[in-house]
């Protein structure tokens, strides 16, 4: 166990929360200049959902670029009743997040991105951010002041990269195997249909 402890807002470059976006629906019209837009439901399996992201206009959005994340970025939900952490991905080059997600932004030559994230999802380090919420309820309610002063280990760069590296591997592990499930489910389906094709 690493003995020093930091506080968040030392080892960040910025912390901050989302727009106030809420019920946000596909417009009808094409979005002429707009971002991809990170709410809750897009957070699934520790992964943000990218490929599904509704893409809002800026015109709706006062000072947006308050609200950009990056790769690299840590998400953490700070309402709902649910605890999700995810990192930001390459392929998101910008993005806007709602109020309900909180973006932690790494100073990199001092925490890693991946290392961060995997210590938010761990029973340590859940448990530790969330006795800071301000709700005693079922419901998360998270504070900007609760995450930057939240103390975390921090190893050397080095180790934390080695931990990222394992992390990295074994998600990729749990992504091969839920392909391979979903795989098995559609082949099976399909088994079900050709015996009652040949039944009838």
């Amino acid at each position: 166990m690493f003995s020093k402890n930091t506080e968040l807002k030392n080892i960040t470059r910025s912390i901050f929360s989302g727009a106030p976006l809420y019920n946000v629906t596909p417009s009808e019209n094409e979005v002429v200049s707009g971002l991809p837009l990170i709410n809750i439901k897009d957070i699934v399996d520790d992964q943000v959902d990218w490929q599904n992201l509704l893409i809002v206009s800026l015109d709706e959005i006062r000072k947006p670029e308050r609200f950009y994340v990056e790769p690299g970025d840590v998400l953490i939900t700070c309402r709902g009743t649910q605890f999700k952490v995810a990192v930001v991905p390459e392929k998101i080059s910008r993005g806007l997040i709602t109020a309900n997600i909180i973006a932690i932004r790494p100073n990199h030559d001092q925490l890693s991105s991946i290392y961060l994230a995997a210590y938010l999802r761990s029973k340590d380090g859940e448990r530790e951010l969330l006795a800071r919420r301000t709700s005693q309820t079922a419901q998360i309610v998270l504070i900007l002041s609760n995450v930057e002063e939240l103390r975390i280990p921090l190893p050397p760069i080095s180790v934390q990269e080695k931990i990222a590296r394992a992390v990295e591997i074994l998600d990729e592990e749990y992504q091969l195997n839920q392909a391979a499930v979903e795989l098995n489910r559609k082949i099976r389906s399909q088994i079900i249909m050709d015996l009652l094709d040949q039944n009838q």
